[in-house]
């Protein structure tokens, strides 16, 4: 993680992706990263429009934050509420300074605009025991084969980035 802080400081505005599957630890390393940056963190799941939305919200989250942000605009774009099962508020986030954006398929969601994408890796038994643990996991395990679908499908599209780590 200390590498990657010191290769985002490098950037003016650094735009950094977290990827990864569920499980695998992005939130956290996005909170270390953010916090260590002093750089705000979006999450991709809160821009997804529902279970079987992942793709659509890659690209709600690269056209409203991802592509701003590379600009050195106002990002924003309108979120998901889980609970209600719909729309959410308009997000609007200060990317002056850069930006973390952490989320199975933030990789893709930033592709061309950067080179500091990490996916974040654990092994398999390892991601569903931290699934298991989390307090929403009754919400997400029915949907937990159709997401993990999903996942598969953006590293088929879009590959793995370059940079790993495995926590």
């Amino acid at each position: 993680m200390t590498q990657l802080a010191e290769l985002a400081s490098r950037e003016p505005h650094p735009l950094v992706a977290i990827d990864g599957r569920s499980g695998a630890g992005k939130t956290v390393a996005a909170a270390h990263l953010g916090a260590a940056l002093r750089l705000p963190v979006v999450h991709l799941d809160d821009f997804v429009p529902g279970w079987d939305g992942l793709r659509q919200g890659v690209e709600a989250v690269r056209h409203g934050i991802a592509l701003p942000a590379a600009r050195g605009q106002r990002a924003g774009c309108e979120s998901w509420d889980w609970n209600a099962g719909g729309a959410g508020p308009f997000v609007r986030i200060d990317a002056a300074a850069g930006l973390i954006i952490e989320g199975c398929g933030a990789a893709a969601a930033v592709r061309g605009l950067t080179d500091l994408a990490v996916w974040i890796a654990a092994p398999t038994k390892v991601r569903m025991a931290r699934l298991e643990g989390r307090s929403d996991w009754d919400a997400y395990a029915p949907h937990a084969a159709m997401w993990a679908l999903q996942e598969s499908a953006l590293v088929k599209e879009f590959g793995w980035p370059r940079r790993k780590l495995v926590l």
